[in-house]
Parts: structure tokens; C-alpha cells; sequence
């Protein structure tokens, strides 16, 4: 059974992460085009996906959420460390999903939900640098390059910089058209 819908936009659902959503998050996890630019290692099996989800479901410092299009899931989108004053943003889609702008759509309706919602500083991602598909993301979204762990991860077959990306509430507010001021 689909969890329930967090957010819609235009053309996505971001809904809520259930038992059943199991074999897709799997799938995800153990795809090399997913798996590689998150930084996960190895192979993931059921138990441990499962144990994913209950985690997910228990945990209110977190918002894990799977991004739909017509109702079938082609990603997850999640904020980690809610509570701090500037949380922490993940998000992927399956390779079949990309480039539509479904990231970039999914992605900016959870930032909205998390100034509209919560007293917070900022939100911050974290990216390798090779990835630049997600590094344009943050850059459309108004995301600025603040740091950069030099040789911070080893992937595939060598070490590589990991990026940190911040947007602050006052940029955020900037950035939005007069009317919804």
C-alpha cells in the first residue's frame, strides 16, 4: 500500500517511505548509478533495506520520502538532522528517471517545505564532485558551493573531493517571486 502523500507539485507525489516500498528502495541502493555518486559501498539485501525503513519510520529527526510520477516511485528525497539549524538534504532518482527535471522539481518542493515549515538557518547538501548532475541541481535551486573536502572518499578506483553546498533562509526569501512573499 503507497504511504501517504508529504508534498505534490505539478507533476510529482512525494510520499511517505512504507514496509511495502522495500524492493524499490533495493533496487536504488544497489544500483551502481545510484549507489556510486551516494556514497554507498556495497550491496544492500532485503534485512538490510528493511531495517532502512523501520529506521525511517521510527526516526522523528528525519523526513524520507519517495518521489512518484503517476503514482510509481522513481526516487527518494530526505532530510536528515531536521532538527539541527541547517538540516541535511539526499535525494537520487533511477537512471530511467533523469533528466525530465524531476530532481530539481522534488528537491525545491521539499526546500520550500522546510523554510515554510520549520524555523530554520539553512539546508545543506553534500555532493562528490564528480557528480555534476546533482552540483547543477543545488546550483538552479540557489545552493552555494561552501566548502570542499579535498580527497575526502575513495570511488571508483580513486580518492575524490566531496562538496559541501548551503542555502540560508534569507537567500531562500530572495530568490522567491514578490508574490508568494
Amino acid at each position: 500500500m503507497p504511504g501517504e502523500t508529504f508534498l505534490r507539485t505539478d507533476r510529482l507525489t512525494l510520499r511517505t517511505v512504507e514496509r511495502d516500498d522495500v524492493d524499490f528502495l533495493q533496487r536504488g541502493h544497489n544500483d551502481p548509478d545510484v549507489r556510486t555518486p551516494l556514497g554507498m559501498y556495497g550491496p544492500k539485501n532485503g534485512a538490510q533495506v528493511e531495517g532502512f525503513v523501520q529506521g525511517s519510520v521510527e526516526d522523528d529527526d528525519s523526513i524520507d520520502l519517495l518521489v512518484c510520477v503517476d503514482d510509481d516511485p522513481v526516487g527518494a528525497a530526505t532530510v536528515n538532522n531536521l532538527h539541527w539549524d541547517r538540516p541535511a538534504l539526499g535525494y537520487w532518482l533511477v537512471p530511467e528517471a533523469r533528466g525530465n527535471g524531476y530532481a530539481t522539481e522534488a528537491v525545491g518542493a521539499l526546500v520550500d517545505h522546510l523554510f515554510e515549515t520549520y524555523d530554520r538557518h539553512g539546508v545543506h547538501a553534500r555532493v562528490f564532485d564528480f557528480n555534476e548532475a546533482s552540483r547543477a541541481l543545488l546550483d538552479r535551486l540557489g545552493f552555494a558551493e561552501e566548502g570542499r573536502l579535498r580527497e575526502n572518499r575513495f570511488r571508483r578506483g580513486e580518492y575524490v573531493d566531496e562538496l559541501t553546498y548551503g542555502l540560508l533562509r534569507r537567500e531562500w526569501e530572495e530568490a522567491r517571486p514578490l508574490a508568494e512573499r
